[in-house]
C-alpha cells in the first residue's frame, strides 16, 4: 500500500522523463494512486460484511489476498512500461482486497480468541500491519538505490505472494484445528436487508 509514498522521488524522476510529463502532472496521478484505492473502500468493508456473514470468512481471505498480489503485480507490471493507466488499474485491483482482507481476518481473529484477550490480538494483528509500514518507509529507499525503482516495487509484489501464502496457511489451520476443537464457525445466520442499517442506534453513528 505504501511502497508509492516511499518511492515518490524515485519514480517522479523515471516516470517523469520515461513518460514526457510535467511535474504537475506527475504530482496528480500520483495523487489518484492513493484515490482509486481509497473511494471503493468507503463501500467494499461493508459489503464485504455481508458477504463473510452470508458465505463465510474463509474463501473471502482466500481471494482478497489474491485480489492485493495481482493488483501489485499488475501495479509492478505498470511501473516497468511507464503506464499510468495499467499502475492505476492494480491499484484499484489491490484496493478492492486491501481493506476488506482487515474484516475477514478480523473474523478468524474473533473465532479464535473470543473470551480470550480479543481486544489484545486485534491489537497485536494491527501494530504488526503499522510496523510493516513503518519498515517500508525505512527500506524501500535503501532498495532502490541497490537495485532501482521496479525491482523494489517487485519486492513489494513477492512479500504480497509470501502474504498471500501466509494467508491461506491460516485458513487451512483455522479449518482443521477448528474441527478437531469442535470450535463453532463464525458465520452469521441472519440475512441482511438494507433496513437493519436504520435500526442501528445512534451511538453508532456518533
Amino acid at each position: 500500500f505504501d511502497i508509492p509514498s516511499a518511492l515518490n522521488e524515485q519514480m517522479r524522476r523515471s516516470l517523469t522523463v520515461s513518460t514526457g510529463i510535467g511535474n504537475e502532472e506527475y504530482v496528480y496521478l500520483f495523487n489518484l494512486l492513493y484515490s482509486v484505492y481509497s473511494i471503493p473502500n468507503i463501500f467494499l468493508p461493508l459489503l464485504l460484511g455481508i458477504g463473510i456473514d452470508r458465505w463465510g470468512y474463509r474463501i473471502l481471505i482466500v481471494v482478497l489476498g489474491v485480489c492485493v498480489f495481482l493488483g501489485q503485480l499488475l501495479f509492478t507490471f505498470g511501473v516497468a512500461e511507464a503506464s499510468w493507466s495499467i499502475m492505476l488499474a492494480g491499484r484499484v485491483l489491490f484496493g478492492l482486497g486491501g481493506e476488506s482482507l482487515q474484516v475477514a481476518q478480523g473474523c478468524l481473529l474473533f473465532r479464535w480468541f473470543k473470551g480470550h484477550e480479543v481486544a489484545f490480538a486485534f491489537g497485536l494483528n494491527l501494530s504488526i500491519a503499522r510496523c510493516g509500514s513503518v519498515l517500508n518507509d525505512i527500506m524501500s529507499p535503501w532498495v532502490v538505490q541497490r537495485w532501482g525503482v521496479v525491482n523494489t516495487v517487485a519486492l513489494g509484489g513477492v512479500l504480497c505472494l509470501a502474504s498471500l501464502a501466509c494467508n491461506v496457511c491460516c485458513v487451512f489451520l483455522d479449518k482443521y484445528e477448528g474441527e478437531r476443537a469442535n470450535m463453532p464457525e463464525a458465520k452469521g445466520d441472519e440475512s441482511f436487508s438494507p433496513r437493519d442499517l436504520m435500526r442501528l442506534p445512534k451511538l453508532y453513528w456518533l
